[in-house]
């Protein structure tokens, strides 16, 4: 299992972006991910969400 931080202390760097696209990129190889979002705003999720 690999591990992949996206960690910076300041806001609007860009995480939650990067993030979801590697997570999209890893998924359509076929990989199994899991995107775990600890940012209070949920960002990630409403993402998801909208993408469907």
């Amino acid at each position: 299992m690999k591990v992949i931080p996206l960690l910076n202390q300041r806001d609007d760097s860009g995480k939650t972006t990067v993030a979801t696209h590697l997570t999209r990129d890893f998924q359509l190889e076929g990989r199994f991910i899991l995107l775990v979002d600890s940012d209070p705003q949920e960002d990630a999720h409403d993402r998801a969400t909208v993408r469907g």
